[in-house]
């Protein structure tokens, strides 16, 4: 009876007091949340900037990847004997059937895909780049990587091949691509073009002839280093360099080097 009486007093005081209490209890909250709100928010955007990087570095890197493999694989048939040929007098190599891309893994694999008989234009081999008596005695391997070999490739189409339909003669290469190992062993300085593959040293016989060549680069040809280079036991020879990208090359252009 006493219960059933106090009662909706009971009710009455609760209701009022949370009728007083709602407003403050809102605002508290809303006070907090407005100060904690911009923390709030700071916080998730590191979060996402963070994880945004890390998912652009990682996208980045498999489309590094994937553009090298395919580079490699467009490479090797774009160099293969067996599905390139060269017409003569022309420095492009033309398509004779449809290529098939195979799948390349591994660097030891794509390594062993490298012919050393490889044409790179009509009249050069990228063994005559390749090749080194020093290498040979020392025991040096003297691979080129496909980088390499497309930048010899771009020597080849754009300076000796020239050269050669000039000369009507072959032409000697003394040294083409050098490896760390093979360049440190010939004291070349650290910076050389030959290991890039982008440098050839092409033996003349006389200086007429070293001057005929000189000339003909000189006038006709695109090159970054065309160096008329002579040793103190009498040794002559032509340097020549071309970069890839045909704009970049400085035409650097010496008619008597010496070399120490």
């Amino acid at each position: 009876m006493f219960c059933k009486q106090r009662l909706p007093y009971c009710i009455k005081a609760v209701l009022s007091f949370c009728k007083q209490r709602l407003p403050c209890c809102i605002k508290a909250v809303l006070s907090f949340c407005k100060q904690r709100l911009p923390y709030c928010i700071k916080a998730v955007l590191s979060f996402c900037k963070q994880r945004l990087l890390c998912c652009i570095k990682a996208v980045l890197s498999f489309c590094k990847q994937r553009f090298h493999r395919c580079r490699t694989i467009v490479t090797i048939a774009a160099f293969s004997p067996l599905c390139r040929t060269f017409a003569p007098g022309n420095h492009q190599p033309a398509m004779l059937f449809p290529l098939k891309y195979h799948s390349i893994k591994g660097k030891k694999d794509m390594k062993r895909t490298i012919d050393l008989g490889m044409k790179l234009t009509e009249n050069f081999t990228l063994r005559e780049f390749v090749d080194s008596p020093t290498a040979k005695r020392l025991g040096i391997d003297n691979t080129p990587k496909w980088d390499h070999v497309l930048a010899l490739a771009n020597l080849c189409r754009h300076v000796l091949q020239p050269l050669r339909d000039h000369a009507g003669r072959p032409l000697l290469i003394n040294s083409g691509y050098r490896c760390e190992l093979l360049n440190e062993a010939v004291h070349g300085v650290g910076q050389s073009q030959h290991l890039l593959g982008e440098a050839a040293d092409i033996h003349i016989a006389s200086i007429a002839q070293g001057r005929d060549y000189y000339d003909f680069i000189l006038t006709h040809c695109p090159f970054d280093q065309l160096l008329f280079e002579y040793n103190r036991f009498g040794a002559v020879w032509i340097h020549v360099s071309c970069k890839q990208e045909i704009v970049k090359n400085r035409r650097m252009a010496l008619p008597n080097y010496h070399v120490k």
